[in-house]
């Protein structure tokens, strides 16, 4: 589980960035088909299907093709479909949107429908939805520089019949707040640096009840994750990176047993992952691009030392 929980996020934004040719001088149309996995388990990649109307014309220049979205600061609305093989064909729907004031305040918005479709082994296949939002607030403190805090919310409140006929009424609230500070730097010799730092706590709370049975589990896990990274553009086009991510996991969970007492284990872990680079942005035509990025990760536990990768195809007009 903590494997998924620090790659599901990477390979849903693996391929959003990664030589140039001749580009559009100005977009407001951008839309991305991607895939990302990882090595040991490429049948258990993501696919994503996203879209972007900017209100303003976005301007290419000699900065990162890949960042012209970032770099744009402009106001914008937006939508994603995810499919997470990994996940029994989990599928994520997502739209978002962010308005930038004159003052280059900028707040924004996004709500989210998960559907997972899974079969358990004590429970008739079923169709579990969850739902959520979030909400962003920052600041451009320069042309390609940007503050934020932010705040996701995502759960669900459900019921399904175990083989027996009883019934499990299931909750579930997850809860994510963070800050990052993001910017970028041209440079003479290069094309530039792109340097971002974040901070993460999580609180997600799960509940299962059978009420026929007064039966009950609850599962709590308290999460704080640091990260750091850097890209180095050597071209428009092509970058090579590196990052550092500090997890900790701190876990509990009360489940009943056959004597009908109640067993309580906990689980209070950290790990220290580390990360090379390199994306590739390859400008086709005019309006079409195709990227392709890999990620390798080394950590103090075996079980997060994998190699990511990811393929895409981009248009704007």
């Amino acid at each position: 589980m903590k494997k998924q929980l620090l790659t599901l996020p990477l390979l849903l934004g693996l391929t959003t960035q990664a030589f140039a040719g001749e580009a559009v001088n100005t977009f407001q149309h951008e839309a991305n088909v991607n895939f990302g996995t990882d090595t040991d388990h490429f049948e258990d990649g993501v696919w994503n299907l996203d879209y972007r109307f900017y209100f303003k014309p976005v301007e290419n220049n000699n900065a990162p093709q890949a960042l012209a979205g970032f770099l744009a600061q402009s106001s914008y609305l937006g939508g994603m479909y995810a499919q997470a093989n990994a996940y029994d064909d989990t599928v994520r729907y997502t739209v978002d949107g962010r308005y930038v004031m004159d003052s280059n305040w900028f707040i924004g918005a996004n709500y989210l429908y998960l559907d997972v479709d899974q079969e358990d082994f004590i429970a008739v296949p079923r169709d579990e939805d969850q739902t959520g939002y979030g909400i962003n607030f920052g600041y451009y403190f320069n042309d390609s520089s940007e503050v934020a805090i932010y705040y996701q919310y995502q759960g669900n409140s459900d019921s399904w019949s175990l083989i027996t006929e009883e019934v499990v009424d299931f909750d579930l609230d997850n809860n994510l707040y963070g800050a990052h500070i993001r910017t970028y730097f041209p440079l003479q010799s290069t094309t530039g640096l792109d340097l971002k730092a974040q901070i993460e706590y999580g609180k997600l709370e799960s509940s299962s009840v059978i009420a026929s049975r007064s039966i009950e589990s609850r599962y709590k896990n308290d999460t704080t994750q640091v990260s750091l990274s850097a890209d180095w553009y050597i071209t428009p086009a092509w970058s090579v990176g590196a990052g550092y991510s500090w997890f900790n996991s701190d876990a509990k969970s009360q489940l009943p047993t056959t004597e009908n007492t109640v067993s309580t284990y906990s689980y209070d872990d950290s790990i220290n992952l580390f990360s090379l680079s390199t994306k590739y942005w390859w400008q086709i035509s005019n309006s079409f691009a195709a990227n392709f990025a890999g990620i390798k990760r080394f950590s103090d536990e075996d079980t997060a030392d994998d190699f990511l990768i990811g393929i895409g195809v981009n248009a704007r007009f």
